[in-house]
């Protein structure tokens, strides 16, 4: 229900408090006093439900089973697409993903497409992660831990920790997940990519 406007009966405010006091009971709290201006809409409630589709991904509709040539090709995708440096990510990203796929981080969620790239290749924080570990070329990091999980024969979730050396001599490790598609005519892309926290290793116990 919205009220705009003046000359449109009490101020919703009075009815508001009258409603309030009767659900706060002895609590003695107040409503803050304020008017809209005439050109202004107070809105006292509003629910809205929302569901929309983002990545739309055409999928095998006869696919065979999955045996260990998936685990294999799986491996290789996520292998090739953490290999990826800022240099040529926007140039052989979609090798690897759906165009656009989700990105899901620390804080974040969100689209990635060539537009959302382009942002991220111009931050600051990117040009000073990659200047405290500064990456060889080619990139010397390995997958750890990797377990795959097959949700029928076109869908797969994979779990895997990224180990990374760089040109100063500092290693990082982070964990990673991934949700993969078993796209038509194409095969396994990431559409889902999620990356954790990465900390610092330090010695043999790494």
């Amino acid at each position: 229900m919205s009220r705009s406007g003046e000359g449109l009966g009490p101020a919703p405010g009075s009815d508001l408090q009258q409603e309030f006091n009767r659900s706060a009971g002895d609590l003695g709290l107040s409503l803050e006093p304020r008017l809209p201006s005439a050109d202004e809409t107070v809105t006292i409630g509003m629910a809205v439900a929302i569901f929309s589709r983002t990545v739309d991904v055409r999928v095998d509709t006869a696919p065979p089973p999955v045996d260990s040539k998936d685990d294999d090709a799986i491996k290789a995708l996520l292998q090739g697409y953490e290999s990826l440096d800022p240099s040529i990510f926007k140039d052989q990203w979609r090798k690897y993903a759906t165009d656009p796929h989700m990105g899901v981080g620390l804080s974040w969620v969100g689209l990635v497409n060539e537009h959302a790239i382009d942002r991220w290749l111009e931050t600051k924080a990117l040009a000073n992660a990659m200047a405290a570990y500064p990456p060889s070329s080619p990139r010397k990091l390995q997958l750890n831990d990797l377990r795959i999980m097959y949700i029928g024969d076109t869908r797969a979730v994979a779990t895997y920790q990224v180990e990374e050396e760089y040109t100063n001599g500092r290693t990082t490790v982070g964990n990673h997940s991934c949700i993969v598609f078993r796209v038509e005519k194409v095969g396994w892309r990431i559409v889902v990519a999620t990356k954790g926290g990465v900390a610092e290793a330090f010695g043999e116990g790494r």
